[in-house]
């Protein structure tokens, strides 16, 4: 482990005490306390309907259904995104349909999406880079002249804001997020849908667990019910009563950790601008990113992450173009020129709520030291 590591897991000291009486219920499986999450998830992203899932991935899965996107289907994504993004198309049965970003941002924007299209095109998934916000109003716009869904894949942007709204609320069908351990808010593993459009909640209630209509599956007396139907097949995405008693811990601190990561990512906006070697990303002021992590770009990226690992920081490309992997063979596009230089260059530093500013100059030190 770094000493000063890129990310860190929250913890409180109370949250032993928070899971021992669910354990003592025997309720594990849903229950009151993930229709509590769900509701104050709702309202703190103010959207009309949240569905808490075990992970991220299976949250995107039940959106993609959602919007309407099958087999066979493409879903314009960008290459620099989360493997856990990408994955879910493919485990439905549709294709990946790889766009540009701008190098700027590592982020599409409405004209990538467009020079993308195909009549195959069902949906955008735009994962929002690191805590950074995507261009949504170009991107919500261009897709409604166009018939497709909008879906925002926001695990690395908790609280982030568009236009002094949250994100979710600011575009799109659906918005995803991420519980995992090293998010601002943790629940060990987990995840949510946060559905903007109405005409989607009925339906998300079925499909997140076995296409079961809840209402009427069972009798009064607790028996299964045996006119109760299932028209449509479903797999079970879930969450626990154990990720949601932590979910509403950690709520209460949530919040102050994104605020913190804040300040430490516009401190890194000023001191950093005029640094040889590093290119700033564009963060224009109505998009209010979480800074997960810092993400820049660095010119002789490996021999940057070499020095900082040497002193203690910890440092990385946030992740890989995922349409190098084979088991997306022969659909990737050669052609993606700000894919090209963002995959080349991009790299992440501790910008954390666990760090003190003493931590924060050092790294700072660190950088303008050269490499």
């Amino acid at each position: 482990m770094p000493r000063l590591p890129l990310f860190c897991v929250p913890h409180s000291a109370d949250e032993a005490a928070v899971l021992a009486p669910v354990l003592a219920s025997g309720r594990l499986a849903g229950g009151p306390l993930v229709t509590e999450f769900e509701a104050k998830l709702a309202e703190r992203s103010a959207v009309p309907a949240c569905v808490a899932t075990y992970d991220n991935s299976s949250a995107l899965s039940l959106a993609l259904r959602l919007v309407g996107v099958g087999s066979r289907d493409e879903v314009a994504v960008s290459p620099m995104a989360c493997t856990a993004t990408v994955m879910p198309i493919t485990m439905i049965g549709a294709r990946p349909r790889w766009i540009d970003v701008d190098p700027r941002t590592g982020m599409p924007t409405a004209s990538h999406l467009i020079a993308g299209l195909t009549p195959s095109t069902k949906a955008l998934v735009v994962y929002h880079w690191a805590g950074d916000v995507a261009p949504l109003a170009e991107l919500d716009d261009a897709c409604r002249d166009r018939g497709i869904a909008l879906i925002q894949d926001a695990s690395a942007a908790f609280d982030a804001t568009y236009r002094d709204r949250p994100i979710a609320a600011a575009g799109g069908q659906a918005t995803i997020q991420s519980f995992y351990p090293t998010r601002p808010l943790s629940t060990a593993e987990g995840g949510a849908v946060l559905i903007a459009d109405r005409s989607l909640i009925e339906r998300s209630q079925r499909l997140r667990r076995f296409g079961i209509e809840q209402r009427t599956f069972r009798l009064p007396s607790g028996d299964l019910n045996p006119a109760s139907d299932i028209p449509e097949a479903s797999g079970n995405a879930q969450m626990g009563s154990l990720a949601a008693a932590l979910g509403l811990r950690q709520l209460a601190d949530a919040g102050a950790r994104v605020r913190r990561n804040q300040a430490v990512g516009t401190f890194y906006d000023d001191v950093l601008r005029n640094v040889p070697g590093l290119t700033l990303l564009d963060r224009p002021a109505e998009r209010k990113s979480s800074y997960w992590a810092y993400a820049l770009r660095a010119e002789n990226r490996d021999g940057l992450v070499r020095k900082l690992t040497e002193h203690g920081i910890g440092a990385q490309r946030l992740h890989l173009r995922v349409d190098a992997y084979s088991c997306f063979d022969g659909i990737r596009r050669d052609d993606l020129e700000g894919v090209d230089v963002f995959d080349r260059e991009n790299v992440a530093i501790p910008c954390g709520w666990w760090l003190s500013d003493e931590g924060h100059e050092e790294i700072v030190a660190c950088l303008k030291s050269g490499w």
